[in-house]
């Protein structure tokens, strides 16, 4: 890896995304951050896709070049939401196509995705589809935030201790209403499944909400039950100050 490169997790995980909701995923590589060039791959693309999906570009820094894009070739619709993290989407058209622009962030674009984008791509594709089934657990955790943002917290499931994990070992994500400020242990919340499958790039690709049943790391199922808890990973944890 080169002086100044990232390793590409965006496009395994939102392929892997994609695919599974029976979309034929069409890959046009990594854009520099150079204006033209992106519009004209943006323009291309447009003519040949249903939708288009970028990650990265959209948010408020000097290379962010999507939104003006997207300003020029057709129209921004929504931009930013207000979840947490993934505040900067974009929704909108390019040359009559749809485009979901998403976060540069790998866990801030697949909470998008979650928040937004599967509803995008069920509407296009004429789809009735449920949302994904959600679990009301109880917390084994406390925590505080600001009122007006839905906020996804990285979660495992655990049974009787707490023990905080790195995103490998994520069972999925708490789900926090706009309207809630305060999670007291033991209170429910609402509990998004994901469970991860190994693509052919060989880079886990998420996928949320496919079983209403979820597993615990022995192995047992849990579905609202007292006896298992979940607990924020500690990408997204902060404790509740007295």
């Amino acid at each position: 890896m080169g002086y100044g490169q990232i390793w590409d997790a965006n496009r395994c995980l939102l392929r892997g995304l994609l695919e599974h909701m029976g979309c034929e995923a069409q890959e046009c590589g990594i854009l520099r951050d150079k204006p033209h060039d992106m519009e004209a791959a943006l323009s291309a693309a447009a003519h040949d896709c249903g939708l288009l999906v970028t990650s990265g570009g959209v948010s408020m820094g000097r290379e962010d070049h999507v939104r003006s894009i997207i300003g020029r070739r057709g129209t921004l619709d929504i931009w930013p939401v207000a979840i947490k993290p993934g505040r900067p989407v974009g929704l909108g058209d390019i040359d009559t196509c749809p485009i979901l622009a998403l976060p540069g962030n790998p866990i801030a674009a697949v909470v998008a995705f979650a928040a937004v984008g599967r509803f995008v791509v069920n509407v296009l594709s004429g789809a009735v589809d449920a949302a994904p089934a959600q679990l009301s657990l109880p917390a084994g955790f406390e925590f505080e935030k600001k009122t007006g943002v839905r906020q996804f917290l990285l979660a495992e499931l655990r049974q009787g201790t707490a023990m905080l994990s790195t995103l490998g070992a994520t069972s999925g994500f708490i789900v926090l209403a706009e309207d809630r400020s305060l999670v007291r242990h033991g209170s429910p919340v609402e509990f998004l499944p994901m469970r991860v499958s190994i693509d052919q790039c060989g880079s886990a690709a998420m996928l949320l909400g496919l079983q209403r049943e979820a597993r615990t790391p022995s192995g047992g199922s849990c579905i609202s039950d007292d006896s298992c808890s979940i607990w924020p990973s500690s990408a997204h944890w902060r404790p509740l100050h007295a």
